[in-house]
């Protein structure tokens, strides 16, 4: 944005799309499609993103990120409810995607934080990654286990959650109290059971009910990794020039294959 004329192209460009109106629809069983007033996405997009930008402002910006940068994003900021309250826009060159995977190719810690509504304890990332399908856990009375999306598994750090009076215990493993038992796997996702039964938690929803931290990842990367990273690096060094009739839309059977040794795969509950 330092030279006047890319200035003046993405201010206009941005400023003009910007101008258009964002719609939700809501398609019937019959294929045909409505406005849908009340997604919450039609009042962040419409009305108010959030208190800091009005609609016209944030999409602008947001268009002028995916020009420059080549994508924009922004963080959601829910209610207790898990409902979208406000759009935040991150910075692009602080800001990257990794494809969801179950694999954590160096030390990563994550809080893996949910509610429980009876009978069963249903989890979810404290990040844009959500997905129920990792968790099948029991109130009180059952001793099924929790598995945790990302591996392998190094270890579980705390254990909280949120009694019948709403005040948070710590049910963390101590040296001499064993309330759970961690199951590494191996080529699998790691889990904990319970020592006897899963304690009960607060009824009333809350979406933070239960914390686990834990700590995944590969320490130092593998040996299969670092090979795929060599054979990416060599690939694209050998066609470095602005120009080339290679096709480099794949990497090629042998990356996918050493990528392919490092899938960890899910666990029945």
């Amino acid at each position: 944005m330092g030279l006047p004329a890319i200035r003046k192209g993405v201010t206009l460009i941005a400023g003009h799309v910007a101008r258009l109106p964002l719609f939700c629809y809501r398609t019937s069983g019959d294929g045909s499609r409505k406005k849908d007033l009340r997604h919450p996405a039609y009042r962040l997009l419409m009305r108010s993103p959030s208190s800091i930008y009005t609609p016209f402002i944030f999409k602008r910006q947001a268009i002028a990120y995916t020009i420059l940068y080549g994508n924009s994003y922004a963080y959601i900021v829910r209610d207790e409810e898990g409902t979208p309250q406000e759009l935040l826009l991150l910075d692009p060159e602080g800001t990257w995607v990794e494809a969801e995977s179950n694999v954590d190719l160096r030390p990563t810690t994550w809080n893996f934080v949910g509610h429980f509504p009876h009978p069963r304890w249903h989890f979810g990332f404290s990040s844009p990654f959500h997905n129920h399908d990792f968790l099948d856990g029991y109130m009180r009375g059952f001793r099924h286990k929790i598995i945790l999306p990302r591996g392998p598994l190094q270890s579980v750090t705390s254990v909280k959650y949120y009694d019948f009076d709403n005040t948070q215990q710590d049910w963390t493993n101590s040296d001499t109290v064993v309330n759970y038992y961690v199951m590494r796997g191996y080529k699998t996702l790691g889990w904990i059971q319970p020592a006897l039964y899963w304690p009960s938690t607060f009824d009333t929803f809350r979406p933070d009910a239960v914390t686990i931290t834990f700590t995944s990842g590969y320490s130092p990367a593998p040996a299969i990794a670092q090979q795929a990273v060599l054979l990416a690096v060599g690939t694209f060094f050998e066609n470095r020039e602005s120009e080339t009739e290679a096709n480099l839309k794949t990497l090629g059977l042998g990356f996918d294959r050493l990528l392919d040794m490092l899938t960890i795969e899910g666990v029945t509950p």
